[in-house]
């Protein structure tokens, strides 16, 4: 009887391991250079730190690339996911375990290029211009704070496409980040211009899990991430502002 209850008890321990251990899903949006495409692949300097991470965790792992809203929503109530690079902003706080920034950004309002009768230093006057901004987005809850009248889409490929098409005015993007989105988009590098910076919009953006995230494997991201703070990745991220 003792060696059943043995085999038993062995059985329960193998299906519970593999449960807390299942595939973690690791939600992002496009950002170039911090998140991007390449050959039906998801990288990107961040991208590329969190593989590093998740790896030197040994935490099996998939990363899908969806619209911000549809990250924020699944890793907010989905256990067992990861989101990246997210604002850790005091609405969010409770909602997520944060392990560490993976990018910074310097986010301003940016224009076409040819728009000579926009250009002013006080990002206040964008008040006068129609602004686009990402649902759910940073950005969004900032400008919508300061009083701006903004219109929301899906994510940054529909703000891009409603400047291209002179839709909007102006959106809201990081100025070392404009010639990768150019090239996204398949156009010139010098597609774009950036206006003036919004300096609420000085923020970090972090790797985090979902609250009710498996504690175990938390702690091995927690750790993997501060083992590697000194490292070529991570310097690419976060120091070089995804630049190699």
């Amino acid at each position: 009887m003792s060696k059943l209850i043995r085999q038993v008890a062995g059985l329960f321990f193998a299906v519970t391991s593999c449960f807390s251990y299942s595939k973690v899903l690791v939600l992002t949006e496009l950002s170039p250079p911090y998140q991007i495409t390449l050959n039906n692949q998801i990288t990107g300097s961040s991208t590329e730190l969190v593989k590093a991470i998740l790896t030197k965790a040994q935490i099996n792992h998939e990363i899908a690339m969806v619209p911000w809203a549809r990250a924020l929503h699944l890793a907010t109530n989905k256990p067992n996911t990861l989101i990246f690079s997210i604002a850790k902003t005091q609405e969010r706080e409770a909602h997520f375990e944060w392990i560490g920034p993976v990018a910074t950004f310097e986010l301003g309002f940016v224009s076409l290029k040819h728009r000579n009768d926009l250009d002013f230093n006080d990002f206040n006057k964008a008040k006068n211009y129609t602004v686009v901004v990402q649902r759910n987005d940073i950005a969004q809850q900032v400008l919508t704070s300061l009083g701006f009248d903004v219109i929301e889409t899906r994510d940054i490929h529909h703000s891009y496409n409603l400047l291209l098409n002179n839709k909007v005015d102006l959106l809201v993007d990081d100025r070392l980040f404009l010639p990768d989105m150019a090239r996204q988009l398949n156009l010139p590098d010098d597609q774009f211009k950036f206006i003036t910076a919004i300096p609420a919009l000085a923020i970090n953006g972090y790797l985090a899990a979902n609250r009710h995230m498996d504690q175990a494997q938390l702690d091995a991201i927690k750790k993997a991430y501060m083992d590697l703070v000194d490292s070529d990745v991570y310097r690419a991220a976060l120091i070089n502002n995804g630049k190699e």
